[in-house]
């Protein structure tokens, strides 16, 4: 008899004697896939698999929690609950009763993943790069965590652990396993279209063993190959951007390539999907230029009186200067720190920086509101008496009060390269997604305008507050999504509809006969399904 390793690898190999019953569900997930932009290549001929499934299948336009906080998109996928029940929106959140700065990682999700229920029934599933997983060491078939995803929420890893030499042998190393810095320069971005071309290749190839098995009962793949592109190389084939520079054709094509490239993948991977099988094509969210008043908010809020720095010299808020500790390089060190710690054991990570303070230059007996890590909206947290160490904002109506004069005044901002409003919206976090773990959010998020860069803003209370900066990152999200769907449990005829992310989770456990969880907060795609 073999030894249990051994037996497991064994069965990564070739395909088991057991054969599910028909519907298989395939879904294939296309981490921020751009509507618009897949819209434009499609209909120019460039994405002719992604037009095919358009042309014959109902499209579900998507929803999601991204608009106010975008790193929580697929924790709620995985689990069909929002943020206010999960509690993960970032890889750097603040630890509740301290103002220490602590790393998030996929098991801060307490709450059972889809694919669990799905087990609990005796079916047997086949997971890849799922983003904002982790490995669940007694799930029934085979998973494959953070194996080239856009962000690191855990380290590489496969259950079966065997499952991972399967791959290295019969699929090759992932470059993208191992990439952590995407450079700012055109030979560092002409190394990453390299780089993205063989993941998607390998992640093809990946889904296409995994939708080749028997045994597995729903294949979840996803590509995160095109949030990295539209993330890096936005500006090279964006003529508008303010860094939009000359470029080799590698470079001005590499968003679209890209697109392509996962077009191909995404053919040769239905070319087992066979007319027995549900098939699911989406998008979480899109992209945009990363246009934004992230750099503003510490200004802002000083300027406010609402935000006050201790013994360090106080920034100053004349045109042209910045503040001496900024959101944003407070963000590109804990980046740096980040690359650090993924190298470290789970355990030790899970112990850090517990009580440490991470805003030492902040007077918190005199600062009401400030700032949180970000890496799109602005994240606001109230300096709350009872829940912050040294809170002096009271419960009730002192803290509504001061929700209300965030917003006056964040709304009444202009951006004068448009002469119009900076901010599109101000988001009351705790209000949208209530739940036992909505301490863990920020109270407040804020949606800048995308329309164009914002260097300043100005209104009749502050007056005028400037600070240019150079975003690396010339792309960022946008929240439109899109589903595509076909099989015998869908609609044939092609329709638009409109959906939540929240009813991904449902709709599969529905597919399968299983009821949906009380705590799912959404019901199946009722519009598309027959």
């Amino acid at each position: 008899m073999l030894a249990g390793n051994e037996s497991e690898f064994c069965c990564a190999l070739c395909d088991v004697t057991m054969r599910v019953e028909h519907p298989r569900t395939i879904v294939i997930g296309l981490d921020s896939l751009d509507y618009r932009l897949v819209e434009r290549w499609s209909l120019a001929g460039e994405l002719p698999c992604l037009r095919q499934l358009f042309e014959t299948c109902p499209t579900v336009k998507l929803s999601t929690p991204s608009r106010v906080l975008q790193g929580t998109v697929w924790p709620s996928v995985l689990t069909g609950v929002g943020p206010g029940r999960h509690g993960l929106y970032l890889q750097t959140q603040l630890r509740n009763g301290t103002y220490s700065l602590t790393d998030r990682f996929a098991d801060h999700v307490r709450l059972k993943r889809f694919y669990q229920y799905m087990g609990d029934a005796g079916l047997r599933c086949g997971l890849a790069d799922i983003p904002c997983d982790s490995p669940v060491t007694d799930m029934r078939g085979l998973q494959v965590v953070e194996w080239a995803t856009e962000f690191r929420f855990w380290r590489y890893q496969t259950v079966p652990r065997s499952f991972a030499r399967y791959i290295r042998l019969h699929i090759g190393e992932n470059p993208m396993t191992t990439h952590r810095n995407s450079g700012d320069s055109q030979e560092s971005h002409a190394e990453l279209c390299a780089s993205l071309e063989t993941s998607i290749r390998m992640k093809a190839k990946l889904g296409r063993h995994l939708i080749g098995r028997k045994d597995l009962h729903l294949v979840f793949c996803v590509f995160g190959e095109a949030h990295k592109a539209g993330h890096w190389l936005w500006k090279y084939f964006d003529e508008t951007h303010p860094d939009h520079e000359s470029s080799p054709a590698v470079l001005k094509s590499g968003v679209l390539s890209s697109y392509k490239q996962i077009d191909r993948a995404l053919a040769e991977m239905l070319e087992l999907v066979t007319v027995d099988d549900n098939l699911i094509v989406f998008s979480d969210h899109g992209m945009q230029p990363a246009y934004r008043g992230e750099h503003l908010i510490d200004l802002i809020l000083e300027k406010l009186g609402l935000l006050e720095y201790g013994e360090r010299p106080a920034p100053q808020t004349a045109a042209g200067s910045a503040p001496r500790l900024s959101t944003r390089a407070r963000q590109r060190f804990i980046n740096a720190k980040l690359a650090v710690k993924r190298r470290l054991p789970q355990a030790i990570l899970s112990g850090l920086n517990r009580n440490k303070n991470s805003f030492p230059e902040l007077n918190w007996r005199k600062t009401r509101a400030f700032s949180l890590p970000t890496d799109r909206n602005s994240h606001i947290r109230i300096n709350l008496r009872g829940r912050e160490p040294l809170g002096i904002v009271d419960p009730g109506s002192d803290y509504e009060s001061l929700l209300d004069q965030l917003e006056a005044a964040l709304k009444a901002l202009i951006n004068p390269r448009t002469g119009r409003a900076a901010v599109e919206e101000v988001f009351r976090v705790r209000s949208l997604f209530p739940g036992e773990r909505a301490e863990d959010l920020p109270d407040v998020a804020v949606l800048w305008s995308a329309e164009a860069p914002i260097d300043e803003v100005s209104s009749s209370q502050l007056g005028v507050i400037r600070h240019p900066i150079r975003e690396l990152r010339s792309g960022n999200h946008r929240e439109e999504g899109f589903l595509l769907a076909r099989g015998p449990n869908f609609k044939e005829s092609r329709g638009a509809y409109r959906g939540h992310i929240l009813q991904i989770a449902p709709t599969l456990l529905h597919l399968h006969g299983l009821a949906i969880p009380d705590e799912y907060e959404m019901r199946p795609f009722d519009d598309i399904l027959r």
